[in-house]
């Protein structure tokens, strides 16, 4: 019969095991005729084993084990597997090992941030369909489960996902997911919702796309390879001054003549991360470029601009993204211990109100005893629009505490990052009054 191509899988060892290293593994199976050979890299120093290959009449089975040296959260070693069938070879990348709750290889866990795009050009789905990107980021380890939403309901759409990705320069890792909709129900203006389960941190995080009807718009406008700029966290601009700025590219239809780059409008020399590049199920690619930006600069009013070239686009594709250049309103905070009927539960609420600010990007923390929280303890709302109509926004943060820890002196504080606070952040403590 005609060459078969192998079908590639990552092996990893089981969560519990007591080895003191940990073993990753490729299998490829159903390729006719043999042999195939791997390739490691990601691995130096490492030891790797290739087990004698299966067969019987039908098709071929063979693996390859790779024992790092060292290994922690968030490495990834790639296995290429290399056969005689015309297509090109076949890749595999995974982190040793992925692991359930509980059984993470170091480091605190991260919840995923989520934003949905949407672009219906560069695509053979012609005009009755629009492509949603569910753009999963931030997040660590690895996996995460999708569900999408229409309405508020699940649709049971049919969706494909990549395979979770570290980010360039970063620790955490970066997912995509994708469906279609039909444009009817894109133009009836219903609310699509990703929603994201983290089982690390046993978190969910949502996000969503509404759009309103335009009739001003050109087509032009409304349809095209698209390129967006990923928020920056306002606690990486003003606390940890590590802050980035992201250039997501969408359904491109090949990775032919593809190219990012940046430039700024003062002078200075920029030095963005490599390009990451993405293969999708439906054959279109995702291409993603991040450029480490300073505080300083970016409280300057400095614009980066993010340019895509791809031999499939009449002309660049361009996107910038600067300093917010509206009117800035400080945040007022309130917070509120747990309400007295709540004493009587093991476990108690504190609560943290953030209104009146505006632009909506904001960030809340919780401490305890001066220390941060992780992120995976409490839970924030998204900036929601006061309904007064003045433009500003607020949220409620909320975080369970267990009563023993509330009532036997714990301080507890509420910090929240906004660019319209003296000092950019500000505290708010909640601890119980002695002899209450």
């Amino acid at each position: 019969g005609s060459p078969t191509a192998p079908a590639v899988f990552p092996i990893s060892s089981c969560c519990g095991s007591t080895q003191q290293q940990p073993v990753v593994g490729c299998l490829a199976t159903g390729y006719i005729p043999g042999p195939v050979t791997f390739s490691w890299s990601g691995a130096s120093g490492a030891t790797s084993v290739t087990v004698p290959e299966t067969h019987g009449v039908g098709p071929h089975k063979r693996a390859s084990f790779l024992r790092p040296p060292h290994a922690g959260a968030g490495d990834f070693f790639t296995c290429s597997v290399n056969h005689q069938t015309p297509s090109r070879p076949h890749n595999t990348s995974h982190l040793p090992p992925p692991r359930p709750p509980g059984c993470v290889a170091g480091g605190e866990p991260t919840p995923p941030e989520v934003q949905v795009l949407h672009s219906s050009v560069c695509s053979t789905l012609g005009d009755d369909s629009v492509e949603l990107h569910c753009v999963i980021t931030g997040f660590s380890p690895p996996p995460v489960e999708v569900e999408w939403l229409v309405d508020g309901a699940p649709a049971h759409l049919v969706a494909t996902m990549t395979r979770p990705q570290r980010e360039a320069g970063s620790k955490t890792y970066m997912a995509t997911s994708q469906t279609n909709v039909s444009r009817e129900d894109w133009k009836a203006g219903k609310a699509f919702t990703c929603r994201v389960k983290h089982p690390a941190t046993g978190g969910t995080a949502q996000g969503h796309i509404l759009v309103k009807s335009n009739k001003n718009k050109k087509e032009s406008e409304s349809r095209g390879c698209g390129v967006w700029h990923r928020r920056r966290s306002p606690g990486s601009l003003y606390i940890r001054q590590d802050a980035k700025v992201h250039c997501l590219v969408v359904n491109l239809p090949s990775d032919a003549s593809l190219s990012i780059s940046w430039t700024r409008e003062k002078s200075g020399a920029l030095r963005p991360d490599p390009m990451v590049l993405t293969e999708h199920f439906n054959g279109t690619f995702t291409a993603s470029s991040s450029l480490a930006i300073s505080t300083q600069d970016w409280l300057a009013g400095e614009r980066f601009t993010c340019t895509v070239q791809h031999e499939d686009l009449p002309e660049p594709l361009g996107k910038s993204i600067a300093k917010h250049a509206g009117k800035v309103t400080a945040p007022y905070i309130f917070t509120f211990p747990p309400h007295a009927e709540e004493l009587s539960l093991a476990e108690v609420t504190l609560t943290c109100l953030v209104r009146g600010f505006q632009p909506e990007h904001v960030e809340v923390q919780w401490l305890r005893n001066h220390n941060s929280v992780p992120a995976a303890e409490f839970v924030t709302t998204p900036p929601l629009k006061e309904p007064n109509g003045d433009g500003t926004f607020f949220l409620y943060s909320k975080m369970t505490v267990p009563k023993a820890s509330w009532q036997g002196g714990v301080s507890y504080a509420c910090m929240v990052v906004h660019e319209g606070l003296p000092m950019r952040f500000t505290q708010r403590p909640l601890q119980k009054t002695p002899g209450k």
